[in-house]
Formats: structure tokens, C-alpha cells, sequence
């Protein structure tokens, strides 16, 4: 099992390296206030970057710019960062490592902050690891954070310093009955966002909102009907017996449920899937007749990576982890001269690649070994699968 999770994650690790990444027109400006347009490597970064690769057309020699040589960066319409020398506060939000003390810990630093909201009142945005943290300004002062610290008391017990409702209430209040109370404002981007819009609304100043929305559904469900091409072979370590049971053609039908992850341009998602199987087979040995007769409910957990073609279509490759546990069906292996043997699951992986227009995607799947009888200690067995699935996107 543990080879099979290697397996899964190196899988995962080398699609990754390969995943596209578009370049899209946008901009930086350096020390010198020189403004290029160029084409900038999107990575929809998760964490904030301390370094970005552009070039100045889409074959042309890629070249990085850093915290050191650039002021502000942006795609058009996406997103900008900007540079800050600033004070932020590190402490864990961790609650297995938060510290006592409500004040903050001030360390300064130059980053890439991620423009929010820009205006007379800016809100800018820091994430790094587990760590998130909120930044404001004021027309042309400088870049300040909104403070927010979890810390321990007496006991044990858990604590939070908001003192960024302090500071929003002392430099950005605005008397406007929309606005939502300071104090029912949660340290979070929904919450910050929709107040900074609003405050820059009561003042009468112009803003731009850097948080593109996306039509782009977050979840979908699919229901696939396919062929799978299976073989199942079975052995006895002590009598030297093994039974093959062949080849088959057999149908199968899956549901899956497909989360998409909020980065890279939704090229990722995380997928759930349960999918019944069936095969059914007897043989002749020199003994007498062995049967399978196995049916079974397997269920799968994955990752997918896209590569987008055009608006309408896209190919994706595929990883997953099919568990130990399934419904079996009361699945058996019966012999005439012998005791039957009862049919349980061991876990394995799968890798997929297909190809998908609109709503319609065909996939070919193939199977590592999955042992069937893997809780005898004298009977070992191979079950492989080649699976083609036709599948329908809601």
C-alpha cells in the first residue's frame, strides 16, 4: 500500500511540472517608474510570489522579475501585485502552535502584496502557507496591516486580538446605513472586500475591484457508462495450482463527483468516485469446476489535471486511489471439490487520460493489480483492468 501511495504522488508531482500555464498580457514597472507591456506567466499563485516569468511576445526569450528590480506587476483584468516594504505579523493561527501574548510580532520585509481593492482606501492581501493577513492604505500612505492575532490566555483558552476593528473604525468609518457593522466584519476577504467597497462608495471615490469573478463551475457530476477489459488469475502457494479465468468484455457504470480547486485557472480538481464492476467466469481443473462469480461497488478518490484546447474543449489526465474497502456482494470463488473462498478487495491505483467536448468526455483507464483474496495467507491472485468510460457532465 505504501508503494501504491508513492506511486499516486509521484504521479501527481510529474503532472504537475508538466501542467500548462498560460502567458497573458499585462505589465510590470521597475525601479525607474519604466512601465513594459509583456505577457506574464499566470500562475494564479496560492501564495503570494516573490518572482514572476514574462516575456515580450509568445515565443519570444522568457525572463523573471523579482522583489528586487520590480515595483508592481499585473495581468489585465485578473490581478495586480504590488511591492511593500511593510511590518507584518508572522504568529501562528495554528492552534497547535499559537503562543501566548496578544500583541503582535512585527518583523519587517518587502513582498508582493495582491491588490484587493484600489482606491482612496486600498485593501491588499498577504497568504503564505497557512498564513493570511489583510494590509490597507490610505490615498498615498504607506501600507499598513489590519491586525489580527489568535494567542493563548490563562488555561489554555483561546483569545483574538481584532485591533483591525480598531483601525477601521478610527481611519475608515463612513456614516452610511448599507455598510456593514465594523464589528460583525470577519478577518476574512468577503467581509474586508465588501466594506472597502463600500467605504470608497460613501466617500464618492472611483475603485477597482482585482477579484475577477469567474463563470466557471466549482462542482460538477458525472455519470459514466464504459467497457472494461479484465482478467482474473488465481494461486495456491502450496499446491502449485493456478487457475486462470481469462478475459472479458464487461460493462460498467460510475457516478462522480468532481470538486474543482480555485487555482491555477481550475486546471485541478479533486475527484470521488463509485463504480460498480462485475466478473463472472468458470473454469475447468483437473480437480473439477472452479467458479468466480464476483460483483462489487468500488470506491475511488482521485486527482485530475486539465489542458485546455479551446472554450469547448480539453484533455485531462487522471490518478486514483481505489481503497481496500468495497461492497462485494457476499462475492464468492466456489470449487466442487473444495471450500469456497470469499472475495475481498485489497486497494490499488489507477491512471486515466481522455479527452473532453462540452459536456461529453471519453477516457481510457488502466489498472494496477488488485488482490481479491488478499486476507488469505495461502492463496494469491491478480486482477487487472483496462477500462474505456463514456462519460456525461451535468
Amino acid at each position: 500500500m505504501n508503494r501504491q501511495l508513492l506511486t499516486f504522488f509521484l504521479f501527481v508531482k510529474i503532472a504537475t511540472s508538466f501542467a500548462q500555464i498560460s502567458f497573458e498580457p499585462g505589465y510590470f514597472i521597475d525601479n525607474e517608474n519604466h512601465r513594459t507591456e509583456c505577457l506574464i506567466r499566470n500562475n494564479e499563485w496560492k501564495n503570494n510570489p516573490d518572482k514572476f516569468i514574462y516575456t515580450s511576445d509568445s515565443t519570444g526569450e522568457k525572463k523573471s522579475g523579482n522583489l528586487t528590480t520590480v515595483k508592481e506587476f499585473g495581468v489585465y483584468n485578473v490581478f495586480r501585485f504590488v511591492r511593500g516594504n511593510i511590518e507584518i505579523d508572522r504568529s501562528p493561527d495554528d492552534p497547535n502552535t499559537i503562543t501566548y501574548g496578544n500583541e503582535p510580532v512585527w518583523e519587517k520585509g518587502k513582498f508582493f502584496l495582491k491588490v484587493l481593492v484600489e482606491g482612496k482606501a486600498s485593501l491588499y492581501y498577504f497568504e503564505e502557507a497557512n498564513l493570511m493577513r489583510f494590509f490597507y492604505s490610505i490615498s498615498d500612505t504607506s501600507i499598513k496591516q489590519l491586525v489580527y492575532k489568535r494567542y493563548l490566555v490563562e488555561g489554555g483558552n483561546l483569545s483574538i486580538n481584532e485591533g483591525y476593528k480598531i483601525q477601521l473604525m478610527t481611519e475608515l468609518s463612513c456614516l452610511d446605513s448599507g455598510m456593514k457593522p465594523i464589528m460583525n466584519l470577519g478577518y476574512n476577504k468577503i467581509d474586508l472586500e465588501e466594506y472597502f467597497k463600500s467605504y470608497n462608495k460613501c466617500k464618492g471615490n472611483p475603485f477597482v475591484v482585482y477579484h475577477p469573478k469567474t463563470d466557471a463551475k466549482m462542482f460538477h457530476v458525472k455519470i459514466t457508462a464504459g467497457i472494461d477489459h479484465s482478467s482474473v488469475s488465481i494461486a495456491n502457494v502450496y499446491g502449485n495450482s493456478i487457475i486462470h479465468f481469462g478475459n472479458q468484455n464487461n460493462y460498467r457504470a460510475s457516478a462522480e463527483a468532481e470538486f474543482v480547486l480555485p487555482y491555477n485557472r481550475h486546471k485541478w480538481s479533486l475527484v470521488f468516485e463509485p463504480a460498480y464492476q462485475y466478473f463472472i467466469a468458470e473454469q475447468k481443473v483437473k480437480r473439477g469446476t472452479a467458479t468466480i462469480n464476483f460483483k462489487s461497488v468500488e470506491f475511488s478518490a482521485g486527482i485530475r489535471n486539465y489542458l485546455f484546447l479551446n472554450k469547448s474543449s480539453r484533455i485531462y489526465t487522471d490518478a486514483f486511489y481505489n481503497a481496500n474497502y468495497s461492497v462485494n456482494f457476499n462475492s464468492l470463488i466456489k470449487f466442487d471439490y473444495a471450500d469456497s473462498l470469499v472475495i475481498g478487495t485489497g486497494s490499488n491505483l489507477a491512471f486515466g487520460g481522455g479527452f473532453e467536448f462540452k459536456r461529453f468526455s471519453l477516457e481510457l483507464r488502466l489498472n494496477t493489480n488488485r488482490r481479491l483474496l488478499w486476507w488469505y495467507l495461502y492463496w494469491t491472485s491478480k486482477y487487472e483492468r483496462t477500462s474505456l468510460i463514456l462519460g456525461f457532465k451535468f
